[in-house]
């Protein structure tokens, strides 16, 4: 399992690129990412008030997943990577999805909007809304 100062370490690495090596990497912005990061905080404070404290802070939770989205990685890798169980890393990313979604400022949209607008593979297909 990392250690916690590797965990910090890999999120300050992170969170201090450009914005355009940021955007390269993660598939969005860098405010984008703030604003997930802002709400996943939030919805984690509401659902974990007692019990056990998640093995993933708010913001690798937020990287799990965008590395998922972004690159196709494999669950079993990411557990590799953060440590995790592959159980965790998938429940992670419903979480953090069903979280974006329920806010209303991002969607994933429809195999038939993906296909129809030319988004390849390699491309994050987490829209965001500025409405």
């Amino acid at each position: 399992m990392p250690r916690k100062d590797a965990l910090m370490e890999r999120r300050h690495r992170v969170f201090t690129k450009k914005d355009t090596t940021f955007k390269e990497l993660f598939g969005v912005k860098k405010d984008t990412s703030r604003r997930m990061l802002a709400l996943l905080t939030a919805a984690r404070q509401e659902r974990h008030r007692k019990g056990r404290r998640p093995k993933l802070s708010p913001g690798d939770q937020l990287l799990l997943t965008l590395q998922y989205w972004r690159e196709y990685r494999t669950m079993t890798h990411l557990a590799f990577d953060f440590g995790i169980a592959t159980r965790t890393v998938s429940d992670t990313i419903v979480f953090v999805e069903n979280v974006l979604i329920q806010d209303g400022s991002f969607y994933l949209p429809g195999k038939k909007l993906i296909e129809e607008s030319g988004v390849q593979h390699s491309d994050s297909c987490l829209l965001y809304s500025d409405s």
